[in-house]
């Protein structure tokens, strides 16, 4: 998920030569377009990017009219949503709500990373990430 467009985050993704390894990607377009459908403001920390992601990897149903009336808990195994700002984690604790879902906070290359860290730790996000390595501490536990 991102809050940039489709175009920006393909050529991005692409770029750095890992599009291949995302099998759903949620951007701002997808978000604007729910908008205008259901005329709610549905932009993070609503939990609508990752649910939305989660019936798109996982087929849980539709979340349009009711936001999670087939997103079932257990269902989907666990998602790990990671994300740099406390934005992110309020969004994936929302979703906890429907899913099954742990979050990660990542916030290194954000503007301030000290300020941003100290805000994500109030919101106390599962994990902390402090380089992409430590994925592997978390994925394989």
């Amino acid at each position: 998920m991102t809050g940039r467009n489709r175009v920006e985050a393909k050529y991005a993704l692409k770029r750095f030569g890992i599009l291949n390894l995302f099998d759903c990607l949620i951007t701002i377009d997808e978000v604007r377009r729910e908008e205008k459908k259901t005329g709610k403001v549905l932009r993070k920390p609503h939990p609508w990017p990752i649910l939305e992601a989660a019936r798109q990897l996982f087929g849980t149903g539709s979340l349009r009219d009711d936001l999670a009336r087939k997103c079932v808990p257990g269902r989907t195994g666990v998602v790990l949503y990671i994300g740099d700002l406390p934005d992110d984690i309020l969004a994936a604790k929302r979703a906890g709500k429907f899913i099954r879902i742990k979050s990660a906070a990542f916030p290194k290359f954000t503007r301030d990373p000290e300020t941003t860290t100290r805000e994500l730790q109030k919101l106390k996000p599962d994990f902390f990430l402090e380089s992409p390595r430590d994925l592997s501490r978390i994925l394989f536990l």
